[in-house]
C-alpha cells in the first residue's frame, strides 16, 4: 500500500510518536515529496536508496508523510497491532498476537483496500493507542 497519509492522520503520528524515516513531508498541510521523476531534459542521476528517507517528525511544524504500509509495520512493531483488510474490504485487528476482534460497526462500504486501510489506521491512532 503506496498510498500516502492525509495531513491530519501524520500529524496524530507525530503526537504519537511515530519516527519512521520518510521520503515525504507536510508543512501547514502544503504536502512536499521527493519523489524523483526522469525527464529527458534532465541529466540522469544515481540516488542512494535512503537519500530522500528522513525522520521529518524531528522538526517543529514539519509532519513526515508516510505510506500505509509504514504506518502498518509501525503500529505492528511498536503496539503489537496489525491490521489487516479482507474479502469485502472488512477490517480485521489483531492485537498482541493473540487477542483478535473485527469492528461491528464499520461506517460504509470502501470501494477500495487502500480506503480500508486508511479508515483502520485512522480508527487505530485515533481510537486504540
Amino acid at each position: 500500500m503506496n498510498k500516502l497519509l492525509n495531513f491530519e492522520l501524520s500529524k496524530i503520528l507525530k503526537e504519537k510518536g511515530f519516527t519512521v524515516r520518510c521520503c515525504d513531508y507536510y508543512i501547514n498541510e502544503a504536502l512536499f515529496t521527493t519523489e524523483y521523476s526522469q525527464n529527458n531534459n534532465v541529466e540522469s542521476r544515481q540516488f542512494d536508496s535512503y537519500d530522500f528517507f528522513i525522520n521529518y517528525n524531528q522538526f517543529t511544524d514539519i509532519y513526515s508523510a508516510p505510506r500505509i504500509y509504514q504506518v502498518i509495520d509501525w503500529l505492528y512493531e511498536k503496539y503489537g497491532i496489525w491490521i489487516g483488510i479482507y474479502e469485502n474490504e472488512e477490517c480485521l485487528f489483531c492485537i498482541n498476537e493473540n487477542k483478535f476482534f473485527s469492528l461491528i460497526e464499520i461506517p460504509e462500504t470502501f470501494e477500495t483496500a487502500q480506503k480500508a486501510y486508511l479508515w483502520a489506521i485512522s480508527h487505530v491512532i485515533k481510537n486504540i493507542i
